[in-house]
């Protein structure tokens, strides 16, 4: 189970067993949208990606760019 929370300035990704992720426009590399089930951050200071599936990912994607973030379709 995971939760994200997003702004104008930072996304937080909160996940039970990986921990918190807080991405800012200066690390953040890219969000891509990874097939029809979510989204994947390549995160500078980050080895690896972090995936965040939802049932509505259009809609994710739509509210992110509300806020001013750029996703890879």
């Amino acid at each position: 189970m995971a939760r994200l929370r997003a702004d104008s300035h930072s996304i937080t990704l909160r996940e039970i067993w990986a921990g918190t992720l807080v991405i800012t426009a200066d690390k953040l590399m890219a969000i891509r949208r990874w097939r029809s089930a979510g989204l994947e951050f390549e995160v500078a200071d980050h080895d690896e990606l972090w995936m965040f599936r939802t049932l509505n990912v259009d809609r994710l994607i739509n509210r992110l760019a509300a806020l001013g973030w750029t996703v890879e379709r």
